[in-house]
């Protein structure tokens, strides 16, 4: 993220933190899946489905649905409910086994790497307000391709603001810097991404230094009492620090906003509408696409964890720079999503089409595709996790000497084991196919394995207590 970005979001930080500080110790309000955490425990009783609770009146208070949502849904079970003023830090111990760490004269070289992994997280909330950093960094070492040491960082901030009774504001952002983007894409896994938000990497590339960032700020404003609308705007960016290491893709940069009217028809049912505009942007080879589209959705709460979302509409793309022919085009915005939270499984669902950001293709793409995740608490301390998902990507407007698209697709699985309270085991395999003609950093080996063991300590501490 460049400085410009983080002075920004520091300065509105500040400024509302002055605003929003009172003596009371828990907030009233939640944000699910928010930037530094999963929750807040003293806020769970009031928050239901998988939006925002803007009052404690739990009768009147509206969700915001899924397709109007920039966080996405978690895939904590409630009982994992990140509790408010509290620092948390942990240290994890990782080994990795990966067929395909680089290549050499076109010829993948196996290695087995060794990662340490410090964690900082800190969580405070006040009647106004809830606050969330995480900071991780990580150091990795190879056993056979010393080159390829790395050291990376994560940083994660979120926020949530009460400004009225019933106006909250919302501030995110996820920084990383990783040399191996495999795992975060493992990571990617285990979350239902917001519908608003699409996904800052298209492919994943081999082992290469590059930096992820996106963020969001969302205001929504119930002015009635079955009745909210909101706005917000995104961004997303990806940098290959050294395109020489991934010949063949480009860096990405999505900006964007959007709007929503959201009617409640009853408890469980919500009907709306929202316009997006995008601004998708492609380089060292400059291409732009802007996109406006209009959809309308509905959502249905089966239960109060339990929402399913469906929404679809035209969208027009206007595409040119560079090379490429400019073109324009009318294509189908359409999606659907599933979510549940439940006491020992959690289930996510998802499937979409819709023009996107490249994410290191040449352009922006006609993207469809689908995820599925489900986690299980198999014992007491014992859990699972299985993930999988598909997607399909054609270049709006491809040059010839580039890759046209292609399409991905993986799977994972993971268990945990708890060892003592603030220690447990993680033993996770992940397989991951890519297709993509001309794209030589992808082509030479389309598949790969990686297997990791993790060992990982937790220790919790009340902040101001």
């Amino acid at each position: 993220m460049n400085t410009q970005k983080y002075l920004t979001i520091m300065i509105l930080l500040l400024g509302l933190q002055a605003y929003s500080q009172t003596p009371a110790s828990t907030a009233p309000d939640a944000v699910r899946n928010f930037a530094a955490g999963t929750g807040d425990s003293a806020a769970a009783d009031i928050e239901e489905g998988n939006g925002l609770t803007l009052t404690s009146d739990s009768d009147s208070a509206m969700e915001v649905p899924a397709p109007a949502n920039t966080s996405g849904s978690s895939m904590a079970f409630p009982s994992e409910a990140a509790r408010s003023n509290y620092l948390d830090m942990g240290l994890s111990l990782i080994s990795a086994y990966d067929n395909d760490t680089t290549n050499i004269g076109g010829r993948p070289v196996r290695d087995v790497s060794y990662s340490i992994a410090p964690m900082l997280s800190w969580r405070q909330s006040t009647a106004r307000a809830l606050w969330g950093l995480m900071y991780s960094p990580g150091f990795t070492f190879y056993q056979h391709t010393s080159s390829l040491n790395a050291a990376d960082h994560n940083l994660s901030l979120g926020s949530q603001f009460r400004l009225a009774p019933h106006v909250t504001l919302l501030l995110r952002d996820q920084f990383s810097k990783t040399s191996n983007p495999v795992n975060q894409f493992y990571e990617a896994t285990g979350n239902s991404t917001g519908i608003g938000q699409p996904p800052v990497a298209t492919v994943v590339s081999p082992l290469a230094d590059q930096i992820h960032n996106s963020g969001a700020v969302e205001l929504t404003y119930q002015f009635g009492r079955d009745a909210m609308v909101g706005a917000s705007g995104i961004f997303s960016e990806l940098r290959y620090l050294n395109l020489s290491q991934v010949p063949g893709l480009f860096d990405s940069d999505t900006k964007g906003a959007q709007a929503f009217y959201s009617h409640r028809l009853s408890s469980k049912h919500y009907l709306g509408m929202r316009y997006e505009f995008q601004k998708l942007l492609s380089s060292p080879n400059p291409v732009t696409t802007q996109t406006q589209s209009l959809v309308l959705f509905y959502t249905i709460y089966l239960q109060p964890r339990m929402s399913l979302s469906l929404f679809a509409g035209p969208q027009h793309s206007d595409t040119r720079g560079g090379a490429v022919v400019p073109t324009k085009m009318w294509s189908p915005s359409y999606g659907v999503s599933f979510g549940w939270q439940g006491e020992r499984t959690t289930l996510a669902i998802g499937a979409s089409h819709s023009v996107t950001a490249g994410g290191g293709l040449q352009g922006a793409a006609k993207s469809e595709g689908a995820n599925v995740a489900v986690r299980r608490q198999l014992t007491k301390l014992l859990s699972g996790e299985i993930g999988a998902s598909y997607s399909r990507n054609d270049i709006v407007a491809a040059l010839s000497q580039f890759s046209s698209g292609g399409h991905t697709a993986s799977g994972s699985v993971s268990l945990h084991r708890q060892i003592r309270d603030n220690l447990d085991v993680g033993l996770a395999y992940t397989f991951l196919h890519q297709s993509y003609a001309d794209i030589q950093a992808l082509s030479r080996k389309p598949n790969r394995d990686r297997v990791s063991v993790a060992l990982s300590y937790h220790l919790q501490r009340p902040i101001g207590r």
